[in-house]
Parts: structure tokens; sequence; C-alpha cells
């Protein structure tokens, strides 16, 4: 009996064709960074000299129907498309912009290179900062003639090159026709003393003016509850921010208020600490538990604990509900800015420094930052 012999190849160097599929990928992917950056100064163009109004996040249907209703085209919302003219046979060529940039203008040259045979130029009147556009008239043969490109190549820009020409992109960074963003500046802490009252109004004004002149859409100001309701349980005084909000009305500046529920004696307060309200500082004195114990029994009198959220040991209250009645006294004695559209966002700050977190690195407690020690 003949026996069958049975040929198998074998990759004698596996390892090198793992090693080329990884440089594959990294090719890949160094194409598709080529394509995306040219594909985002194209739209930066269309956007700053074209007038086009494409979304933030323009695909390629987007910049088609521009183009089309530019052209005089009827574009439909489900993408039909056609023009209303009496000369059916006439090609239409579509105007629009060249975006001039290194990588442009010369990697992809080649790919564009048409003989002159095949080309037809828009003669068309357009904006001096515009230039015309170029229409290639080939057919399906000739697309794949003309279609290859760099970009799909193994010549394609190495990921330096890349990086150099990233740094010198500046439509990257042209925002026009991105959504506004409006301003606040945030005030000091130190213009309302503890007896809620405003300090210094001309060195308020004065502040305000410079803000002013500066564009800027409004202003940030934190309302302490240490200050707020220091003379008692349920016994509110608001007339210091009164003044200060009524001066920020005067500049028709917009106003976003943060009311904070810890104490504060940073730098900016003017050298006045702002500690919480003195009936919660004396129920804490016989009742150290509404403050946070850290594991060697120390308080931290920043804030209140977490868990006197729902017991009523706050004169009868819990935590919650002297929080919501903080609130619901300064929407009631600012109802009036709040209809005229003065008061355009309310933060609410809980815990040391105003954040949700456990009190930590207490430099009350003695803590530092550990930093170089020369």
């Amino acid at each position: 009996m003949g026996a069958s012999t049975v040929t198998t190849t074998v990759n004698s160097n596996p390892r090198g064709s793992r090693k080329e599929r990884e440089k594959e990928k990294e090719r890949t992917k160094l194409r598709e960074r080529h394509r995306r950056a040219i594909t985002s100064r194209m739209l930066a163009g269309l956007r700053q000299y074209g007038n086009f109004p494409l979304p933030a996040r323009a695909d390629m249907n987007d910049v088609l129907a521009a183009l089309a209703r530019d052209a005089g085209w009827t574009v439909r919302a489900d993408g039909t498309t056609f023009r209303q003219s009496t000369s059916s046979s006439k090609l239409a060529v579509y105007p629009g912009t060249s975006v001039e940039t290194p990588l442009s203008t010369n990697s992809l040259k080649p790919s564009l290179d048409f003989p002159s045979s095949i080309l037809r130029i828009d003669d068309g009147p357009s904006p001096a900062s515009l230039d015309s556009v170029v229409v290639p008239l080939i057919g399906p043969t000739e697309i794949e003639k003309y279609s290859v490109s760099p970009i799909d190549s193994r010549d394609c820009l190495e990921a330096d090159q890349l990086m150099q020409e990233g740094h010198n992109i500046d439509d990257e960074f042209n925002f026009i026709g991105t959504t506004y963003v409006p301003v606040y500046v945030m005030l000091g802490t130190g213009l309302i003393n503890k007896f809620c009252q405003l300090i210094d109004r001309d060195a308020v004004r004065k502040e305000l003016r410079l803000l002013k002149s500066l564009h800027v859409d409004g202003v940030f100001v934190d309302c302490w509850w240490g200050i707020v309701e220091s003379q008692g349980p349920q016994q509110y005084c608001w007339s210091g921010y009164r003044e200060l909000f009524n001066i920020i009305h005067e500049f028709e500046l917009k106003l976003q208020v943060g009311l904070a529920f810890h104490e504060y004696g940073g730098n900016d307060s003017g050298g006045i600490p702002i500690p919480l309200p003195q009936w919660v500082v004396d129920i804490g004195k016989e009742n150290k538990d509404i403050f946070f114990t850290d594991r060697e029994g120390r308080r931290n009198t920043e804030c209140l604990s977490w868990g006197v959220d729902k017991e009523r040991v706050l004169k009868g209250r819990t935590g919650a509900e002297v929080y919501y009645d903080v609130m619901r006294s300064f929407r009631t004695e600012f109802d009036d800015m709040f209809i005229e559209g003065l008061i355009s966002g309310v933060e609410i700050g809980l815990g040391p420094s105003g954040e949700l977190k456990y009190p930590s690195f207490s430099e009350k407690m003695g803590w530092n930052y550990p930093g170089i020690v020369l």
C-alpha cells in the first residue's frame, strides 16, 4: 500500500508574525489619527470661512447636506435631495473652501493629481477669503485610479511627526461657533461680617465695576450658615446679603449663590473665621457626637456628622430639617430676584470645605502639607 504524504506549512517564526501584526495595528491607529486630524481641520474651515452651521459632532451626512444646501439643492430630513431647476442637464458644482494645512497641501497632492481633461472649476463668485473648489468629473473606473492616498499606505506619518503637526494646528483651538459658556467670578468671603452686615460698599462697587469692564457674566457669592442663623434656631438674617445682591443688580450682573453649611477660616475671609452657628456649637459641647470623630477620639467641628441627618438632636430638628429650613428661608427672602432672573443658580455646600466627604487632613488638628523641606 502506498502512503499518502501530507505537507503542513508551519510558520517558523511566530514571534515575528506577532510583531508584524502589532506594527500593523499601530500603523492603522496612526492612519486613523491622521484622518481625524484632517477631518477636524476641514470642518473648522467650513465653519469659520464658509459659515456652515455644522453641529459640534458633525458627520459626513451633515457636511454633504450643508454643501448641497449652499449649492442651491433641497435636502430633506430623510435624506431626499433634489434641485428645483429648469435645466436638469446642468452639472452642479459645489462651492466650498480650501483648507490649506501642511498635511493637506503636501501629503495629499499626489492623490489629487488629476489630468486636466477631467477637471472642472467653479466659476461662480465667491468671497475673497474663499477659494473655488476643484470638482473631479470622473467615472467609476477612474475613481480607483486616483483614489490612492498616502493616508491608506504604509508611508503615513509616524507618531512623532503627527505630534509635531499637532503643535502647529491652530484650528483645533478655534472655538468659533461653539456653545457660549458664561463666566462667573467668585467674590471674596470677607465681604459680610458675623452680624450679617456689608463691610465696605465702596470696595464692592469698585470690584464689580472692574469685573463689568472685563465683560464677565456674573459673580458667585457664598452665604454662610454660621452668619445667617447665628442668633438662634430659625432666626434668620439676610440683610447684608440683600444689600450685596442689590449692588450686584445695579451693575446688571448675574448671580450664583453657594449655601455653605460648614465653617470657614481661610485666608480670604478677611482674618475673620466663620464658625457654625453658635447655638449649634453649644449643642456640640454637650453632645460631641454631632461631629465627626477620628479613631483617636478627636472631634472635627468643621461640619455636622451625617449621623444627625435623621436624629432630632438640634433643638428638636434633624440635620436634614435644619438645612431645609435655611434653604426655604433663602428662597422666600430672595423670591423677587429669582423672578427677575438675577439669581441664575444655587449650590449647596455640605461636609468639610463644602465637599461631601469624610473630614481628613485637618489643619486644626495639627496637619501640615508635606512639602519639601530644604
